[in-house]
């Protein structure tokens, strides 16, 4: 877009019996319009007119000026378009190769032959919150047990809900300072229940040391396959009976 400095000035030509006509300043005559290239995208125009052109006539000529130049512009860079992208292919090609380049220049221009997909499979679904205030595992042990127990059983509600189980049970533990931990256990046969996540999960805090107190805590699940797949015996039933839940401590 070009950026017009507008000027005006009414001068007084007595001799004159009308008012300064809308036209280009002459080299003899101070009447009309000037324009000075201040930048090669800014001009300044300027009006002067005689004692009988007022002050709204003057805005209204620069303004109108200001309009002409505006859509000249517009017009040369139209026409400069068409050169510049046909040569765009040529540059990207140049800069990021033969084989990316071409399908960077394809994308640019909505080509692309694969067919379209709208839906994929998750690679893993996960449930975590960040709390209002840092936690410690000695003093707010039976919380953080409570808040891992809700973790657990909204990650088996979203796999119910979504008729997915999986293999491989992770929690993320963010701790003071923005120190995050991770760690990963491998189940050998896909599980989807809470009972079954909360077990896998209680394997993976026996990995961690609680020396600082945490802020932020996370359960995901992953390796996921239809819950058609499962068998039908759960992990739960084959392992040995285990404690009620209120009794078994995570932390």
């Amino acid at each position: 877009m070009r950026t017009l400095l507008l000027a005006l000035a009414v001068g007084a030509l007595s001799a004159c019996a009308t008012e300064t006509a809308y036209q280009p300043a002459g080299p003899n005559s101070d009447g009309g319009y000037r324009e000075q290239q201040i930048e090669s995208n800014r001009v300044r125009i300027s009006f002067s007119g005689n004692s009988l052109t007022d002050r709204e006539t003057v805005e209204n000529y620069l303004l109108f000026r200001a309009a002409e130049l505006t859509v000249d512009r517009s017009v040369l860079d139209r026409q400069k378009v068409p050169n510049e992208a046909a040569n765009f292919g040529g540059f990207v090609i140049e800069q990021f190769g033969e084989s990316y380049g071409a399908w960077l220049h394809n994308a640019s221009h909505g080509r692309d032959s694969r067919p379209v997909v709208t839906h994929s499979e998750p690679v893993s679904i996960s449930r975590e919150t960040t709390f209002e205030r840092d936690l410690s595992a000695v003093h707010d042990k039976a919380l953080l047990g409570q808040i891992m127990d809700e973790l657990c059983e909204s990650l088996a509600r979203d796999l119910a809900r979504k008729r997915y189980a999986g293999k491989t049970v992770g929690i993320k533990l963010r701790f003071e300072g923005f120190v995050t931990v991770t760690r990963d256990q491998t189940v050998k046969t896909p599980i989807s229940s809470a009972a079954d996540i909360r077990h896998a999960v209680g394997l993976c805090l026996k990995r961690v040391k609680f020396d600082k107190r945490l802020r932020l805590m996370g359960v995901r699940i992953g390796n996921l396959v239809h819950a058609s797949e499962v068998p039908t015996t759960s992990p739960t039933v084959e392992r040995a009976k285990e404690p009620a839940r209120e009794n078994l401590s995570l932390f």
